[in-house]
């Protein structure tokens, strides 16, 4: 039997979990064993990771929330989740909000054009 292996993946986490994003960091970046399982089993498939509710950035009561936990962190910003995608070897950082079918939409969209460029790529070849 062949072993099937996905075309893109696609790894979401929510911009109000600083401790998700970490679990980000140390289950998928090196030198962890998912990491190296990963890539030895997929290493030509490209990843996204996706910042998902992104609108409770602009809600003071959750930003107010978040800095008043344990911690006295706020959301994770953009600029971090770019950081993070280059620490993981993902092909791309996006943000949407789960409520916005045009951005949950632009995050399928990027994900169809890194496989037809995957496929492209293979046939070139």
């Amino acid at each position: 039997m062949k072993k099937l292996s996905p075309s893109v993946i696609i790894i979401c986490v929510s911009v109000r979990s600083r401790p998700s994003f970490q679990e980000i960091k140390r289950s998928w970046g090196p030198p962890s064993s998912t990491f190296k399982r990963f890539r030895r089993a997929w290493d030509k498939t490209p990843m996204i990771l996706v910042g998902t509710d992104i609108e409770s950035r602009a809600d003071p009561e959750i930003v107010h929330g978040l800095f008043m936990n344990g911690n006295r962190e706020g959301p994770v910003l953009h600029e971090e989740g770019e950081r993070l995608a280059k620490e993981i070897g993902a092909s791309k950082y996006l943000e949407c909000s789960l409520g916005d079918r045009g951005q949950v939409k632009q995050v399928f969209e990027e994900a169809f054009r890194l496989i037809s460029t995957k496929w492209s790529t293979c046939f070139l070849q």
